[in-house]
C-alpha cells in the first residue's frame, strides 16, 4: 500500500528546536510561502519545549497533521543528533536543513531540489547567502560561495545553513559525527568531497544568514567552534589549515572515526583509500608557515 508522504513528499524539512519561542512562528509562515510547501513534510526535533512552543506547534499539526513529525527530546541532545534523528526518519527523496533563525527566499528550496534533479549524480546542493544582522533582515553581506568543484570542496566549506541533500547519500556517506556539535556540516560537506562525491551549486540566492553572535555557530569568543574545526582539518588532512596551539583540545576527539547513534564507525567505511589520502598529504604540514605568510600580506585573519 503506498502512503500519502510516498505519493506527495519531494523534500523533507529538518529543523533542530531549543528555545525557539522567538523564532517558531515566523518560521512557520516562512515554511508555509514556500513555492514547494504543498510537496514537503516539516521533520521537527523539539528539545525541551516551553508550553507556549508546543501550542505553536500543534496549531500546525492540526491544520496539517499528515505534514509534521514531532519529536519531543528530554532532555536536549547534541545540533548533531537531531539531525541525524530526523534525517533517518524522513519520508522524502531529499532532506533540506532549515535553522529556525535563519530564511528563506520563497523558491529557494524548489530551485534546490530543481537542481539535485537535473544532476543525478550530485548528492549536495547548496548557494549564495546573504549574512544578515538581525533575524528576518533582507540587507546585509552577499557571500558568494565557491564553485562546486570536488578538489576545491576538499578544503573550503561552503557553508552549511542551507543545504539540500539527497536522502540516500548516508547510505554511502554515513551521517552527521555526533563528537561534533557546531562544525558537523562541514565535517559531512568535506567527507563527501574527500570521498569523490559531486556536489551542485543552485544559482540565485538561497537563504539570509542571521548572525547576531547568538546562535551556536556564531557565537564570539568560543573555543569549541574552533576545536571542532581543527578535528576537521586533521581528519582530511587539510594540514597547512591547522593551527599548532589549538591541536592539544582536538585530542579528544577520535579523528579518524565517527559517532552514530551511540556507535562507532571508522572513516574508512565510507572514505575509500582514507588512510592512504592522508598520508599523501602530509607533506601539508610544512606549508603552515608559508601560508600563514602569504595570508598576512593578503590581509587574511584566518
Amino acid at each position: 500500500m503506498t502512503t500519502m508522504s510516498e505519493k506527495v513528499f519531494r523534500l523533507s524539512i529538518i529543523s533542530s528546536c531549543f528555545r525557539g519561542d522567538a523564532y517558531l512562528s515566523s518560521f512557520i509562515d516562512q515554511l508555509m510561502s514556500q513555492t514547494l510547501f504543498p510537496r514537503l513534510e516539516w521533520v521537527l526535533i523539539h528539545n525541551e519545549p516551553s508550553p507556549r512552543e508546543m501550542e505553536i506547534v500543534k496549531a500546525f499539526q492540526e491544520r496539517f497533521p499528515e505534514k509534521i513529525k514531532h519529536f519531543v527530546i528530554h532532555p536536549v541532545e547534541p545540533l548533531s543528533a537531531s539531525w541525524n534523528r530526523g534525517w533517518k526518519c524522513a519520508s522524502a527523496e531529499y532532506v533540506g536543513f532549515w535553522n529556525l533563525d535563519d530564511c528563506r527566499p520563497q523558491d529557494s528550496l524548489q530551485r534546490q531540489v530543481e537542481t539535485l534533479e537535473r544532476n543525478l549524480d550530485c548528492v549536495m546542493t547548496y548557494g549564495d547567502y546573504l549574512e544578515v544582522p538581525h533575524y528576518g533582515s533582507s540587507s546585509g553581506i552577499w557571500r558568494k560561495t565557491p564553485p562546486a568543484y570536488t578538489v576545491l570542496l576538499r578544503r573550503v566549506f561552503p557553508g552549511g545553513a542551507f543545504m539540500v541533500w539527497r536522502k540516500n547519500a548516508a547510505e554511502r556517506l554515513g551521517y552527521f559525527d555526533e563528537q561534533l556539535n557546531i562544525a558537523c556540516d562541514y565535517d559531512l560537506v568535506t567527507r563527501a568531497a574527500v570521498s569523490g562525491m559531486k556536489i551542485c551549486k543552485t544559482s540565485g540566492l538561497v537563504g539570509y544568514f542571521t548572525n547576531e553572535g547568538l546562535g551556536l555557530s556564531t557565537i564570539k569568543g568560543t573555543s569549541k567552534e574552533t576545536v571542532e574545526r581543527t578535528v576537521v582539518q586533521l581528519r582530511y588532512a587539510i594540514f597547512d589549515k591547522v593551527i599548532p596551539g589549538n591541536t592539544w583540545d582536538a585530542k579528544n576527539y577520535r579523528i579518524s572515526e565517527i559517532l552514530i547513534g551511540g556507535h562507532w564507525f571508522s572513516l574508512a567505511m565510507f572514505v575509500r583509500n582514507y588512510l592512504s589520502y592522508v598520508g599523501r598529504r602530509m607533506f601539508l604540514q610544512h606549508l603552515r608557515g608559508l601560508r600563514k605568510f602569504f595570508m598576512s600580506i593578503l590581509g587574511i585573519k584566518r
